[in-house]
């Protein structure tokens, strides 16, 4: 039986959701911080539905509270960024952004920043980004950030610096495609192109936004998954780990109430 709360998030009912997830917190039927994510994708979809209805100060304030409860979730963090930058507050969209890469980097928010920034010259482009990739350095966004804007400004050589430390021993598609990229730009040496491509086949998958409840897969973000209709599952993740905030779940949030009683009971 899906709960009330999936049902209500399925059908697009983001206050009602709000209201029955405070209501599971409060009674301790989901943790304080699986009931702080959910609310703060809550308050994204809330946003978004303010803003499509003209309220744009108000979708930023929603924005600005789901980035507040959760930082770490990056829908939170690019919807608080492209309302700023909408609202021509780009200083304050970049630092939204350098807060969020600190905790959870995508490549999604680096074009932002990009835009945020107004640089559009190559060889400034990799500064700007470097300021970004420096609020997490060892992550293999920032290497893969950092050697994006190498590539594109020429720079072969800090670009196959930058894909050699993101790839390690085991280099994942995007860092073997990159690598491929680098070849046919730099040397024009097909033979290398190839050997990388055919790496690139067998490489370890990427990061991708995956569901922590059925495991299905998506392009973008979603607050629900096409596949099984949970809400606040999809996370930014390599196969086999967690992503940035909590491990899997059955299912999350409240069961709908048993129809023989009126109690606060769940099934």
């Amino acid at each position: 039986m899906h709960s009330l709360f999936d049902m209500q998030a399925q059908a697009g009912q983001w206050k009602a959701a709000q209201e029955t997830l405070d209501s599971g917190i409060r009674r301790k039927v989901v943790s304080t911080d699986k009931g702080r994510a959910l609310k703060a994708l809550l308050l994204v979809e809330r946003s978004r539905e303010a803003e499509r209805a003209g309220g744009d100060a108000d979708a930023q304030a929603l924005a600005r509270e789901a980035f507040g409860l959760a930082p770490e979730r990056i829908a939170a963090t690019g919807r608080l960024a492209e309302l700023q930058l909408k609202a021509g507050d780009a200083k304050r969209a970049q630092k939204t952004l350098e807060r969020g890469w600190a905790v959870a980097p995508h490549p999604d928010l680096v074009e932002i920043y990009l835009r945020a920034s107004g640089e559009s010259e190559p060889l400034k482009r990799i500064g700007v980004v470097r300021r970004l990739a420096g609020r997490n350095p060892d992550d293999i966004e920032s290497h893969l950030a950092l050697a994006r804007a190498s590539l594109d400004a020429g720079l072969w050589g800090e670009a196959r610096r930058q894909l050699e430390t993101a790839g390690g021993t085991s280099p994942p598609v995007r860092v073997c495609r990159l690598m491929a990229e680098v070849e046919e730009r730099a040397n024009a040496d097909q033979a290398k192109v190839h050997d990388w491509l055919a790496r690139a086949a067998v490489a370890p998958a990427d990061r991708s936004w995956s569901c922590t409840a059925c495991g299905a897969h998506h392009e973008t973000w979603r607050s629900v998954c096409e596949s099984c209709g949970a809400f606040g599952t999809l996370q930014w993740r390599a196969p086999g780990t967690y992503g940035q905030i909590l491990p899997p779940e059955a299912r999350p949030a409240m069961a709908l109430p048993t129809p023989a009683t009126n109690n606060n009971n769940t099934t």
